[in-house]
């Protein structure tokens, strides 16, 4: 991994549809009064999926914060298998990965 990408930023884009209508997954920020998609820094050391020992791919990481952003409302198994590594949005260093689940 380049060392840009361990200083990259990853989050999840958490859609779900029920009849016509799209629903989309947003957290609120702690320091800030303002609602965004999940996401974070790449860290350093086990890795989520695999328990590896180091840094974290993207997808990784846009789980992980999913995961901890949601406080565990959504399931790492429900995130895992409702999205995939390659399924992405990537702006300059930050990579968004889709999750489509149903709706909840």
């Amino acid at each position: 991994m380049t060392p840009d990408l361990a200083r990259a930023n990853a989050g999840m884009l958490v859609a779900a549809k029920e009849d016509s209508k799209t629903y989309v997954l947003f957290v609120q920020t702690f320091k800030h009064d303002y609602y965004e998609f999940p996401g974070g820094r790449i860290e350093h050391g086990e890795s989520l999926l695999d328990g590896g020992s180091k840094i974290e791919t993207p997808y990784e990481t846009a789980v992980r914060e999913t995961l901890e952003e949601t406080r565990g409302y959504l399931s790492q198994q429900q995130l895992v298998s409702a999205s995939s590594p390659k399924q992405l949005v990537e702006v300059g260093k930050f990579r968004i990965f889709l999750a489509k689940l149903p709706f909840f």
